[in-house]
């Protein structure tokens, strides 16, 4: 995908959306086509809609090592990735969350990596960035039902997956 650096030009507002409406809060700019194309993850990579994927997907993978390490509020965050846009947020991010002990557990650190950062291999003889899921088999989605049936056997090694 193209790295936007510019607000994106204006084009003709389809007649079944309210822009106003959908914009809501934010400021409000000529509208363009690439805000509601792909789903979420083109308009929550914009600033003005969203924080990107940390916050959207990160929100909710993070909330179950969260959860499972009875956290409070960071005490420290950290990040770095693609340089500052004013349009979109970074693709490339790698973020940090220092996350205060409680009364069974030491201070931990709790990492999101995104488009393209990995953490370092805990094992020199390990190349992280080759490592690739093994996929048993790919259902079209309209037949997801065999999908979770071939799920649900159990009698496969991988990954069973559906395209949408």
């Amino acid at each position: 995908a193209p790295i936007i650096m510019a607000r994106p030009p204006e084009d003709p507002v389809p007649a079944y959306l309210n822009w106003d409406l959908w914009i809501g809060p934010a400021p409000l700019h000529p509208f363009n086509a690439t805000y509601i194309k792909g789903g979420c993850l083109n308009w929550n990579m914009h600033w003005d809609f969203g924080s990107g994927q940390v916050v959207d997907m990160g929100s909710h993978t993070m909330d179950l090592a969260w959860n499972a390490i009875d956290a409070a509020l960071p005490i420290s965050a950290e990040g770095k990735g693609d340089p500052f846009n004013p349009e979109v947020t970074p693709v490339k991010l790698e973020t940090h969350f220092e996350i205060p002990a409680n009364d069974w557990r030491q201070n931990i650190v709790v990492s999101w990596y995104q488009g393209g950062a990995m953490p370092e291999s805990p094992n020199r003889a390990i190349d992280v960035n080759k490592i690739k899921p093994v996929v048993y088999k790919v259902f079209p989605f309209d037949q997801a039902a065999d999908a979770y049936r071939c799920q649900a056997s159990g009698d496969f090694v991988g990954k069973v997956v559906i395209t949408v």
